[in-house]
């Protein structure tokens, strides 16, 4: 995932606000901080142990079998339903996640936040991500455990072979995880939807969009101002609660004419978005 930012974000507030955050800075975080990294060393651990033996360029090239992808995928769940549980969070799914043979392309949008990352667990996709957080501490593990196709932005040459890798992964017949990709590239404020990247749509696959939004505004404010993961996440761990609301949209399915042409194919599942969750779309 790409966790460049581009946005407007402003932060509204008022006592009680104030005060509820104060008060969970002081009675909730030193409870839940804990738990959450706990929780987190244990997936890094076991992530580690699944792909144990397993040259990382293997990684790249063979998805995981056997015993190996029953403990990644338990892995993922567990994320998905303890570190979600332990840092307060309440999950609302809407619709259906669709199934790697009627979409093998995951693409969400528009991407506001941090906070889209725990979704991964949840969806139990491989995502494209920047190379840099390869080498993130506990991130950097789970990341390759879960098969991610890792890209360095500032490589064109990196650029093309992520975009070969991905037309590869979607039209294999092996049993590969589904890709995840934010094709606007960066965080926004939302209030838009801008021009989509062609990476997710040059294989010519059916792809389901998805969206996430969530209630804490102050964690998207800290994010959008360069405050980081931890303070980004603290005023999630300070809430009475969080919802995040993961909604699922009916999987877009190209026409002849979109599967030669990536850049039509992505304006038109762009608009199919905007249109779904009622966003205008902006090509800056």
């Amino acid at each position: 995932m790409n966790f460049s930012v581009q946005s407007d974000i402003h932060l509204k507030t008022n006592p009680f606000k104030t005060f509820q955050l104060i008060f969970g800075l002081v009675f909730l975080v030193p409870i839940r901080f804990p738990l959450s990294i706990c929780t987190i060393v244990i997936s890094w651990a076991v992530a580690k142990l699944s792909i144990i033996g397993i040259p990382e360029k293997d990684l790249k090239e063979v998805p995981l079998q056997g015993w190996r992808k029953v403990i990644t995928r338990g892995v993922s769940r567990y994320i998905g339903s303890v570190l979600l549980m332990s840092m307060g969070i309440r999950l609302r799914i809407i619709g259906k996640q669709a199934s790697r043979g009627d979409a093998p392309i995951l693409v969400l949008a528009p991407h506001m936040s941090c906070l889209d990352a725990l979704m991964l667990p949840v969806i139990l996709a491989s995502p494209v991500s920047r190379e840099e957080n390869r080498e993130r501490t506990f991130m950097g593990s789970l990341l390759i455990a879960a098969q991610t196709i890792f890209v360095n932005r500032d490589s064109q040459e990196s650029r093309l072979r992520t975009k070969e890798k991905i037309k590869e992964r979607a039209t294999s017949p092996q049993d590969w995880p589904q890709i995840f990709i934010c094709p606007e590239g960066l965080n926004t404020d939302g209030k838009t939807l801008k021009k989509f990247k062609t990476g997710a749509f040059i294989p010519g696959v059916s792809v389901q969009p998805i969206s996430v939004h969530h209630s804490c505004n102050q964690s998207t404010w800290a994010w959008h101002n360069g405050y980081g993961y931890i303070l980004s996440i603290l005023p999630v761990l300070a809430s009475l609660s969080t919802t995040i609301t993961l909604e699922f949209l009916p999987v877009y399915s190209p026409g002849k004419q979109e599967k030669k042409d990536s850049k039509l194919f992505a304006n038109n599942v762009r608009n199919y978005i905007g249109k779904h969750l009622d966003i205008n779309v902006n090509d800056i």
